[in-house]
């Protein structure tokens, strides 16, 4: 048995022969004893010493064959073994929960999460005027349709099948047609990959008008039938505004039968004659009151800008009209109406007022002053611009005039940079039993005024009695910009109203609180302070608190 496990370790462990022995029989201790005598040539002629070295030359060589066959073996075992760990990570996702999902819910997905592909013109070729967005990852992370597409082969099938190709967002120049040929074959390529489907096209073009048409334009204008959603944009070298017409020229002939939503900034009234053959027509945006020759009738969400135009004809040419919204464009006192009367609408439900003036003469003042909104359930007020001196506080009686005239049941209600005292806040909320969502922002507010206080947050809590304030909230969301609040306050309240027995809820008159949001600009979270609110998002009440760092708990 000794015998065979001597020979087994004089064999190769490869080809398993006979392992040719050492030339040399190294004797470390005779030789060292050799060296420090005076052991020389004259008792061992040196071509014996010449012989050793040779053969232990020749076993170094042999020993350096030997370790370079066993790294490479070595190197073969670890590519062996990443392989091997590969497979293994591919196996593994063949049980992954998302190629168990329908192709027809990944469709959807994949047009919730990608609703758009940026083809920006590359290389840009205004020096001076610099593109719209800037890219800053690959352009590919850009056009969602793509990246899906490449994935694998039931995404790309899925993706060829979607909508995903129809979504399009273009940002060009006016230069000479030549340079676009890049672009051009990109868009031509989405152009064909959305086949029959209709188009949500986002169209800037930058750059001083040319005496051609824009070649994408032109390009896009062969699929006009197919056009949803066109909003465009016009920037001259002066990054100055430039009209559509100055790209577009009108064509009697030019039909957009499937045409539903236009935003055109940019643009007189009489410059729309372009879209008015546009029978489905149902959303405008633009500057003026009221255009030329559009289907008016048949309008039911209008965007304009009341500096331009009075309301007196608004509902008398738009009578279908559900969603308005008016914001006053001119930076001076004076302008915001031209002319105001009276006006009754008993079918707008959304109103939305941006307050852009100065002083005088608001957008929110007159406009409460002016309508009556019966059918009337959300109300947004907003204050997009930020003017010093601008100190016109919350007008409260005609705000309590609106409500009193128009009987009307508001389920929703944002406020957003507008200066308001809890003071004006609180009664104008006791108004509003039927409110079942409230969106407070006080972020750049003017005058710098904050309804967010500890008061407020205390009229909100439950207390058990009947005068609960908003007993039907269901959604809250609050911006605060200031450095002190009533964190336990805050907490209290929505722990009070988290009502989850709906007979005990039914029976008091309040409804269980679903949505809470609280955003601090100026402070962080406290995660232990808040601990109780992280219980009961736990439990189903969706709570998202953010710190002034993104922090969240």
């Amino acid at each position: 048995m000794a015998h065979s496990t001597s020979t087994a370790d004089k064999l190769c462990w490869r080809c398993k022969n006979p392992i040719p022995p050492a030339r040399v029989n190294i004797n470390a201790s005779e030789l060292h004893t050799k060296l420090r005598s005076q052991y020389g040539p004259s008792m061992l002629t040196a071509q014996e010493v010449d012989e050793i070295v040779k053969s232990c030359e020749r076993d170094l060589e042999d020993y350096e064959t030997e370790v370079v066959q066993l790294q490479s073996q070595i190197l073969l075992l670890q590519q062996k073994r990443q392989h091997i760990k590969t497979y293994m990570t591919n196996a593994r996702s063949l049980l992954s929960p998302v190629r168990r999902v329908p192709n027809e819910i990944l469709g959807v997905i994949f047009e919730y999460a990608c609703n758009q592909n940026l083809i920006q013109e590359f290389p840009w070729s205004l020096d001076d005027n610099p593109p719209p967005t800037e890219l800053t990852s690959p352009a590919i992370s850009f056009l969602p349709a793509l990246s899906i597409s490449s994935t694998c082969s039931r995404w790309h099938s899925i993706a060829k099948s979607s909508n995903l190709w129809s979504n399009l967002r273009l940002e060009v120049t006016t230069k000479f047609p030549g340079l676009l040929d890049p672009t051009m074959n990109i868009i031509q390529m989405f152009l064909t990959r959305s086949a029959e489907r209709l188009l949500d096209i986002h169209l800037t073009i930058s750059g001083d008008p040319q005496n051609h048409i824009s070649p994408v334009f032109d390009l896009l204008l062969q699929h006009s039938v197919r056009w949803k959603v066109f909003k465009f944009q016009g920037w001259n070298s002066a990054v100055r505004p430039c009209m559509i017409s100055k790209h577009l020229e009108y064509d009697p002939t030019r039909d957009f039968p499937n045409l539903e939503i236009l935003e055109i900034a940019n643009v007189c009234p009489e410059e729309l004659d372009v879209f008015r053959n546009a029978p489905k027509l149902r959303k405008l945006r633009h500057w003026f009151m009221m255009p030329a020759h559009l289907p008016l009738a048949q309008l039911t969400h209008i965007t304009c800008y009341a500096a331009f135009g009075g309301l007196d004809d608004l509902f008398d040419f738009c009578p279908n009209v559900v969603s308005l919204e008016l914001s006053s464009l001119q930076r001076s006192p004076g302008h915001s109406f031209q002319s105001v009367t009276p006006k009754t609408s008993y079918r707008v439900t959304s109103l939305t007022l941006l307050d852009d003036c100065v002083k005088t003469d608001r957008t929110l003042d007159l406009a409460l002053l002016n309508l009556t909104l019966p059918a009337l359930k959300e109300l947004r007020v907003e204050r997009k611009l930020s003017w010093q001196g601008h100190n016109a506080r919350w007008p409260k009686d005609i705000f309590f005039s609106f409500l009193s005239r128009s009987s009307c049941k508001l389920t929703k209600l944002t406020i957003s940079s507008i200066g308001i005292s809890d003071t004006d806040l609180i009664p104008a909320l006791q108004l509003l039993s039927s409110l079942v969502s409230l969106e407070i922002n006080d972020y750049e507010a003017s005058p710098n005024i904050s309804p967010i206080t500890s008061r407020f947050i205390r009229s909100l809590e439950f207390s058990g009695s009947n005068s609960t304030l908003i007993p039907k909230l269901r959604c809250l969301s609050l911006d605060y910009s200031g450095y002190g609040f009533d964190d336990l306050g805050f907490i209290s309240m929505v722990s009070s109203r988290w009502l989850l027995d709906p007979r005990y809820a039914k029976m008091v008159g309040v409804e269980c609180l679903r949505s809470v949001e609280m955003r601090f600009r100026q402070r962080e979270v406290n995660g232990a302070l808040y601990k109780p609110l992280q219980l009961l998002d736990k439990m189903g009440l969706r709570v998202t608190v953010l710190g002034k760092n993104n922090t969240k708990i």
